[in-house]
């Protein structure tokens, strides 16, 4: 296992419950998966995540959704996969390289500026 896998691997023993992590590094424009937990991650146009991801990636700080159904930042996405977020950007000096994205599923709050 490479060192990158082995840091990856130990931020997903770190969550709990139904709590899922993607990694995403920024490849010829577009966001490039390099590791994620679960399943069915969808960053299409207008989804939740793309809209925190863009969040993230253009004030290149940190985004904490602490729950979806009340965050008038996404007002236009109804149906959130997730109810609480928290989203990491990576930055360089040219930008942001990568985002960690960790999101619940279920429970509000799940993440506090403790985590940060």
């Amino acid at each position: 296992m490479s060192d990158r896998q082995a840091i990856y691997s130990s931020m997903a023993a770190l969550l709990s419950g139904k709590q899922q992590v993607v990694v995403l590094a920024l490849k010829r424009g577009n966001w490039d998966t390099l590791f994620k937990t679960g399943s069915g991650w969808d960053f299409s146009s207008g989804s939740p995540r793309l809209t925190v991801i863009k969040m993230a990636e253009n004030s290149r700080e940190d985004v904490m959704i602490m729950d979806s159904q009340l965050d008038d930042r996404l007002k236009d996405n109804r149906y959130s996969p997730f109810r609480s977020a928290l989203c990491l950007p990576v930055v360089k000096p040219w930008g942001v390289a990568a985002l960690i994205f960790v999101e619940e599923p279920e429970r509000s709050q799940a993440f506090s500026h403790r985590h940060l």
